[in-house]
């Protein structure tokens, strides 16, 4: 449709070799890879890093809620036998 209303050629031309530049590997780009790797690499480590701690925190925390609830077991408080009443059962209150 667009090459009937004559806003698109209909023989496109092909680009020459002149047109089109081979991409040429400067010596900056192969510094920003490098360092971008390196980046890469210390961002990693520092997420692991912030992982380690967080799993020690995290069994600290643990050891904590376990010494409390152990120490609730421990002191147990003594219950005692409810005494319910009976309908039509009468109470002596003198």
């Amino acid at each position: 449709m667009l090459q009937a209303n004559g806003i698109v050629r209909l023989d496109p031309i092909a680009p020459t070799s002149q047109d089109v530049l081979p991409p040429q590997p400067s010596s900056s780009t192969r510094k920003r890879k490098v360092s971008t790797v390196k980046q890469e690499e210390e961002i990693e480590d520092e997420i692991e890093e912030r992982e380690r701690q967080l799993v020690l925190e995290l069994e600290k925390l643990r050891a904590q809620k376990r010494a409390r609830r152990d120490g609730a077991m421990g002191q147990q408080v003594k219950q005692e036998h409810a005494c319910f009443f009976v309908r039509g059962e009468v109470i002596d209150l003198t």
